[in-house]
């Protein structure tokens, strides 16, 4: 398989991983209140972080006629987790912030 063909499978792999257990953990650790939101993010982070070294761990240890290169698809592994969990703090920040918005122009006056 070609490279770029392997990196953007993997690519897409990490992501769907990354989105698919910060839907599901919720789902399955049905907690309420505002410290069960805590537990249910702490629990899907370590979850999706554990999967992705899982996934970064059987590239590496792959052998060689599986996995032509391995250094390049541990590193988009890592470099698409970090991307995805960016743009998610991004979509929860301003999620957040939204909700606030009238509040931050009543203040500014």
């Amino acid at each position: 398989m070609p490279l770029p063909l392997a990196i953007a499978l993997v690519a897409v792999l990490t992501a769907a991983l990354f989105l698919g257990v910060t839907a599901a953990v919720p789902r399955l650790l049905r907690v309420g209140g505002k410290t069960g939101a805590i537990v249910v993010e702490l629990a899907s982070s370590v979850v999706r972080l554990a999967l992705a070294a899982l996934l970064a761990f059987a590239l590496a240890l792959a052998p060689a006629r599986l996995v032509e290169h391995k250094l390049a698809l541990v590193l988009a592994v890592g470099a698409t987790y970090f991307a995805v969990a960016c743009l998610d703090a991004v979509r929860r920040l301003r999620a957040r912030s939204g909700s606030d918005q009238e509040v931050r122009t009543c203040s500014a006056r």
